[in-house]
């Protein structure tokens, strides 16, 4: 094992908790900056399965693709902004005396997205360690570690958007 595979794991794991934290840090601030929502009816859209998860799994590819672009940013941001909505709604569902929603329509699904985001995050985090490691090494070669890094990131990131997708058409409920 070379040395850029022995500083792979902790960037990945590094990158992982800083999604983490990006997303609990726009939960704050999303329920500091007080509630605007006026009602959720509108929000409250009835949608199936295969529309729910495509339209995950796009903004997995989107948080993919444009983050691997711009350094993670894209991600980031991405993040931030799920996170900042859900502490808007916390906000909300406070205001309302209706907490108790959360259980139901949120909580029974919301790991496995919010999981499955971040390591989508975390995966638009690696050109940035390639380039860090080309600069560091004239002949860097991506290694079959970095690409069972890749494969098992991608693969447990759709299976947990999927699991997420399912909970939140057959279990997740919001009764107002």
């Amino acid at each position: 094992m070379n040395s850029s595979e022995k500083k792979l794991r902790p960037w990945v794991k590094g990158f992982f908790y800083l999604s983490g934290s990006v997303f609990l840090s726009g939960i704050f601030l999303g329920s500091a900056l007080g509630v605007s929502l006026s009602s959720l009816e509108s929000h409250a859209i009835k949608t199936s399965f295969w529309e729910l998860f495509t339209h995950n799994v796009k903004v997995c590819l989107f948080i993919l693709i444009i983050g691997g672009v711009t350094g993670s940013i894209y991600s980031y941001f991405i993040i931030f902004i799920n996170g900042f909505l859900i502490g808007k709604l916390l906000c909300f569902l406070y205001s309302i005396r209706e907490l108790k929603q959360v259980i139901s329509g949120l909580l029974p699904h919301f790991f496995f997205e919010v999981f499955g985001l971040m390591i989508f995050s975390t995966l638009s985090s690696l050109p940035l360690f390639i380039g860090y490691q080309m600069l560091r090494t004239e002949n860097y070669q991506l290694s079959a570690k970095f690409f069972r890094v890749l494969f098992y990131g991608l693969l447990i990131g759709f299976v947990l958007i999927f699991i997420a997708a399912l909970i939140e058409v057959k279990i997740s409920k919001v009764n107002f």
